[in-house]
């Protein structure tokens, strides 16, 4: 006969109530430093920190101090907001469940703040999230209850202004998106000094991998640094035109879209507004080829640097681009992936022209083969050029599968477009291209974007006009501000520092706490 189950037994099988119980905070008023405590937290706080001292002392005075242990739930998703909280210690974790899929997500808000749940407190609505504590030591927080917010309220009308404004002051700045289409990026008005420093170190870098890509394209090794004191100058010449002249086309682009007989095809006026430095620019940067390819080509320089002209044209329109709207387009993007904070301005810099570089190397490889090629073998015809690219490009375990493939052994057409291809989207030498790409726009454009940024900062001390943020400074660039006559307007007049944007997308995003 068997026993009959013991008491504990039974204890452990009875059901446990799941109802949520909220944590209580303390009855006790605040200590002095609590209070001081909390107030420094309600300046913080995106709701309260217009509000005055006296504002924010009253409001400290009202409310409570609240424990939680690890892994205790404060406020339970979907139960009726109560109450909002400052994040004195301790760190917690905002869990949503999507009733649709029944799958749990972590929540993030745009807005960074140590307020929990503050954002519905005076609507009520039922709380968005789960929130519990994480710390190992738990959390430390101060409490303040919802009906005790409103009498405050009522009690205090001007703070209900005071919280109106600062709440949509804080979603416009922090739940704004930049979405400016590629070809419609402008540029800031350039520093010429800035770009010739930049572009003069530029210089060395890019002479050093032209010698690496001439070296794996014909297996001939060169000097790193020929020519110098050709290079340098005219590299300079090279990179300030690009940049002048896209800002150039920037002014005739705005000057015919504010123009009474706007062009209607504006997309086809802009692809011609950003490919013309390229093409403008192409005979100085075949002067530059030439100049790295005198051990190869004895010819005379003033015939030597017409050699692949064509090919290079392609080549230029495609850095150019990258140089210029790609660069800015990416750097957008990147900026609103980063965040915005002190650094990022630096870093998105970095990465926009990083993914510029790589879509712009890729895209100019082969136009860059075909007219170094040209430059090297002048009297070879472009077609047999890139006859002889296929063949130094095809890895030969390709050339062995499609011999021992019999639908491609039996089809030489079929089998050599096969090795066309492969030779085109995967090209010899792509990797050392697209580096020298990358590295040229990320010295390029960060050295450009510091040494303006430096500029900027002295010219508002000069002024004694508070500093925009940061992220504004280095982005916001894309339409000019100033007073009606370019000529009067001081800032224009120091350079690329009365840029704002003013013509990108703002995306503000519904969630909230």
């Amino acid at each position: 006969m068997s026993s009959p189950p013991s008491r504990q037994s039974t204890i452990i099988i009875e059901p446990r109530s799941t109802k949520f119980v909220p944590p209580v905070a303390s009855p006790l008023p605040l200590s002095q430093e609590d209070q001081e405590k909390c107030r420094a937290l309600l300046k913080d706080c995106e709701m309260f920190h217009k509000m005055s001292a006296g504002q924010l002392k009253t409001l400290a005075s009202r409310m409570k101090l609240m424990q939680l242990h690890k892994n205790q739930i404060l406020i339970q998703q979907g139960t009726p907001t109560k109450s909002f909280y400052l994040l004195d210690n301790g760190e917690i974790r905002r869990e949503f469940l999507d009733p649709g899929t029944g799958k749990r997500h972590t929540v993030e808000f745009l807005i960074k703040a140590k307020s929990i749940n503050s954002m519905r407190v005076l609507s009520g609505d039922p709380i968005h999230s789960t929130v519990r504590c994480v710390s190992k030591d738990g959390c430390r927080m101060f409490e303040m209850h919802r009906e005790t917010l409103l009498q405050t309220m009522r009690q205090h009308p001007d703070m209900g202004i005071q919280m109106a404004s600062a709440l949509s002051e804080e979603v416009r700045v922090a739940s704004k998106k930049y979405a400016t289409p590629l070809l419609e990026q402008r540029q800031q008005e350039i520093n010429v000094p800035a770009v010739m420093i930049a572009a003069g170190i530029e210089s060395y870098y890019r002479s050093a991998l032209n010698a690496q890509i001439n070296r794996v394209l014909t297996g001939v090794s060169s000097e790193m640094f020929p020519n110098m004191h050709i290079q340098v100058p005219v590299r300079i010449s090279y990179i300030t035109g690009f940049k002048g002249l896209r800002s150039l086309m920037d002014r005739t682009m705005d000057s015919q879209e504010n123009s009474e007989n706007s062009n209607e095809n504006q997309f086809a006026l802009r692809l011609f507004m950003a490919i013309s430095p390229g093409v403008i620019m192409t005979p100085i940067s075949s002067i530059l080829e030439a100049s790295n390819a005198g051990h190869l080509n004895n010819e005379p320089m003033a015939t030597r640097w017409l050699r692949g002209i064509v090919a290079r044209c392609g080549r230029e329109i495609v850095f150019g681009l990258g140089l210029n709207q790609l660069s800015d387009y990416w750097e957008e993007r990147w900026q609103e992936i980063l965040g915005r904070n002190k650094t990022s301005p630096v870093i998105s810099n970095a990465a926009g022209s990083l993914t510029a570089g790589v879509i712009s190397g890729y895209f100019s490889h082969v136009p860059h083969n075909l007219s170094t090629y040209k430059l090297l073998e002048p009297k070879r015809s472009y077609a047999d050029l890139y006859a002889m690219f296929v063949d130094r490009s095809v890895p030969n375990i390709v050339d062995s599968a499609l011999k021992s493939t019999p639908m491609f052994a039996e089809s030489p057409t079929l089998a050599q477009f096969v090795r066309y291809m492969t030779a085109t989207i995967f090209p010899r030498g792509l990797i050392v291209r697209t580096t020298q790409i990358v590295g040229s726009f990320m010295i390029l454009n960060g050295t450009i974007n510091y040494l303006q940024l430096r500029e900027h900062k002295k010219f508002q001390k000069l002024i004694n006009v508070p500093p925009l943020p940061e992220d504004d400074i280095n982005k916001d660039q894309n339409v000019s501000v100033y007073s009606g006559n370019r000529k009067d307007d001081a800032i224009e007049s120091t350079s690329s520092n009365s840029q704002i944007a003013a013509t990108s997308s703002v995306v503000i995003p519904a969630d909230d706490r």
